[in-house]
C-alpha cells in the first residue's frame, strides 16, 4: 500500500488522530474529520468529492470512524508539516457548487457537466447514461470547472468570426475604393464613345450600392458578436452559455448565407482596367453583349457586326443589317477593325451540313498581300458582299494530294462567279507557295478571283501561283466537309476577323 492511499482525497493530509481522524461516507469512500466538518458546513447539498453520492449529516460525529485505517495510517511516519499537493483542490471542493437548473427526469441539481454529450447532469445522470471511464466514455466535469471552460470555447469562436469578418470588412472595403477607381476610369473612357456610355455607368452605381449594403450588414455583423462576445464573458451560468452558443450559431449560419448571397450580387460584369491606353480591348474582354456599327454615308443606312469571345480572343462577326437590342453596348465598328493585325491577320469560318454546326477553321494570311485583303473583306462583309451563308459547291479527288474543296462564290453560290473585288492583282511573285495541307488559293481568271479553293493534303514538289493564306486549326473539318454528299450542303453559316487581346 502507498502512503497517497492513506492520505486525505481532499487536503492530502495523512490519517491520523483529532481533525485527522478518517470518517466512513455511505459510498464507502473515506475523508479526515475536519475536511467533512467542513463539507458539512459548506452545504447542502454534501456530496463525496471522489464519487460525487450525496450524504446526509448534520454533525461530523455522526459519521463513524474508519479505525482499521486509522491503524493503517499509524504506522507510517509523516513529517511535522505536510504541505498540501494541491490547493486548489480543496477550494473546489469547500466553496459553494454552481449548479445548471434541475434535473427535469431525476429532479435532482444538475451540479455537473459532461464535455462528451455537451449537456449538464445530475448524480443519476451520471449513473444511468453519463457513465464515466472504464464503465463509459464520458468525460464528466463540475458546472464549476465546465464553466470557464465553456466560455473559453465560445470565446475562441467568437475571436475566429470576428477575425473573418475582419478581413471581410478590409476586402469589402478594399473592393469599394476599387470600384470607384474603374468607375472614375471607365468614365473617362466612355465619354470618347459614341454611344451607350450611361449604361455601363448604371453597372457600376448598382455594384456600388450591394458593396456598401455588404460592407455595412458586416459591420452591423461584427457589432453584434462583439456584444455577444461580452455577453459570453459575463455569463453567470451554463443555461446563458448555451443560450449564447444557440445564438451565436444562428447569427453565424444568417451571416454565412447573406455574404454568399452578396457575392452573387456583386459579381456582375467585369471590366478590364486598361482604359487608360484608349484601348477598347478591356470592353471586348467584359461579359457584355458589344456590337459594332457602321454607317453608310452614301444611304444614311447601317449594319451591326457582333463581337465575341472564344478561347480568351474577339472575334469580329460579319455585319449583318439586324439591328440588335438598345441594351446592347455599340463600339464604332472600325474602332474594332483597328485592333486586327495588318501583318499576317486571322479569320474564322463556321461550317454547318446535315442541319447543324459541325466545327470553326481559322485561317491566318501570308504577311500582308492584296489577296489577303480582298479575303478579309469578304469575310467581314465591309464592302457589302460576304461569304456568310454561301455554299461550298465542288470537291474533287478526295484522298489523293490533288484533294481540294472550292467556295466562296458570294455572287451566285454555283462556282460560276465570285469576282475579283480588288483589281490589279497578279499571280506568282509573293503568291507563289508549296501545296501543302491547308494552303488556300484563289484563281487566276479574274470572274472568279474573290472566290478560294482549300488543298487538303500535302503535295510534294507542286506549286501553286494564288496561294495567300494557312489553315491553322480546323483541317479536319474541311475534310470531313468535302465526304458530305452533296457537297453544296456545307455552308459557311458565319465567318468574319479574329482579335487577339
Amino acid at each position: 500500500m502507498l502512503e497517497e492511499d492513506l492520505c486525505c482525497r481532499v487536503c492530502q493530509e495523512l490519517f491520523g488522530e483529532g481533525k485527522r481522524v478518517p470518517r466512513n461516507l455511505v459510498c464507502g469512500h473515506s475523508l479526515c474529520t475536519d475536511c467533512v466538518s467542513q463539507l458539512i458546513t459548506s452545504g447542502p447539498p454534501t456530496f463525496c468529492p471522489e464519487c460525487r453520492q450525496d450524504f446526509k449529516a448534520t454533525n461530523v460525529e455522526e459519521l463513524t470512524p474508519n479505525y482499521p485505517l486509522l491503524r493503517l495510517a499509524s504506522t507510517f511516519t509523516s513529517p511535522e508539516k505536510r504541505k498540501s499537493k494541491t490547493e486548489d483542490n480543496v477550494k473546489l471542493v469547500l466553496e459553494p457548487q454552481a449548479d445548471a437548473g434541475e434535473c427535469l427526469t431525476h429532479n435532482f441539481k444538475r451540479y455537473f457537466w459532461c464535455s462528451t454529450c455537451g449537456m449538464p447532469a445530475c448524480k443519476d445522470c451520471l449513473v444511468l447514461s453519463h457513465k464515466s471511464p472504464p464503465d463509459g466514455k464520458c468525460q464528466i466535469l463540475t458546472v464549476n470547472l465546465a464553466l470557464p471552460q465553456m466560455k473559453k470555447v465560445q470565446m475562441a469562436k467568437l475571436a475566429s468570426y470576428l477575425g473573418t469578418l475582419t478581413a471581410m470588412e478590409n476586402n469589402l472595403q478594399e473592393e469599394i475604393e476599387e470600384n470607384k477607381a474603374r468607375q472614375i476610369s471607365h468614365k473617362k473612357f466612355m465619354f470618347r464613345l459614341v454611344s451607350r456610355e450611361k449604361e455601363m455607368l448604371i453597372n457600376f452605381d448598382e455594384k456600388n450600392v450591394h458593396l456598401l449594403d455588404a460592407h455595412s450588414r458586416v459591420k452591423t455583423y461584427k457589432e453584434k458578436l462583439e456584444n455577444m462576445k461580452n455577453g459570453v464573458t459575463d455569463s453567470p451560468s451554463v443555461e446563458d452559455i448555451v443560450v449564447t452558443a444557440k445564438d451565436i450559431k444562428q447569427t453565424i449560419s444568417t451571416m454565412t448565407k447573406q455574404m454568399k448571397e452578396f457575392e452573387e450580387r456583386i459579381e456582375g460584369p467585369q471590366f478590364s482596367l486598361q482604359v487608360e491606353s484608349q484601348s477598347l480591348k478591356s470592353l471586348l474582354q467584359s461579359n457584355r453583349d458589344i456590337f459594332t456599327k457602321l454607317d453608310d454615308d452614301s444611304d444614311g443606312s447601317s449594319r451591326w457586326a457582333r463581337i465575341s469571345i472564344h478561347d480568351k480572343v474577339a472575334h469580329l462577326h460579319a455585319l449583318q443589317d439586324e439591328e440588335p437590342s438598345d441594351s446592347t453596348l455599340t463600339l464604332p465598328f472600325y474602332s474594332a477593325l483597328d485592333l486586327v493585325p495588318r501583318e499576317n491577320p486571322k479569320v474564322f469560318m463556321d461550317l454547318q451540313w446535315a442541319g447543324q454546326h459541325q466545327g470553326r477553321v481559322y485561317i491566318q494570311m501570308f504577311g500582308r498581300t492584296r489577296f489577303g485583303e480582298q479575303f478579309l473583306l469578304l469575310c467581314s462583309g465591309e464592302q457589302g458582299p460576304c461569304y456568310k451563308f454561301t455554299c461550298f459547291y465542288k470537291s474533287e479527288d478526295i484522298d489523293t494530294p490533288d484533294a481540294v474543296i472550292s467556295g466562296g462564290d458570294y455572287e451566285n453560290n454555283d462556282g460560276t462567279g465570285g469576282a475579283a473585288f480588288i483589281d490589279g492583282i497578279e499571280n506568282g511573285g509573293i503568291y507563289e507557295r508549296d501545296i501543302v495541307a491547308g494552303l488556300i488559293v484563289s484563281w487566276p481568271e479574274e470572274w472568279r478571283r474573290g472566290s478560294f479553293e482549300i488543298f487538303l493534303e500535302n503535295n510534294p514538289g507542286q506549286k501553286d501561283l494564288t496561294g495567300f493564306g494557312q489553315v491553322i486549326s480546323g483541317l479536319a473539318v474541311l475534310k470531313s466537309a468535302s465526304r458530305h454528299k452533296p457537297i453544296t450542303d456545307v455552308i459557311i453559316e458565319d465567318c468574319g476577323l479574329v482579335v487577339p487581346l
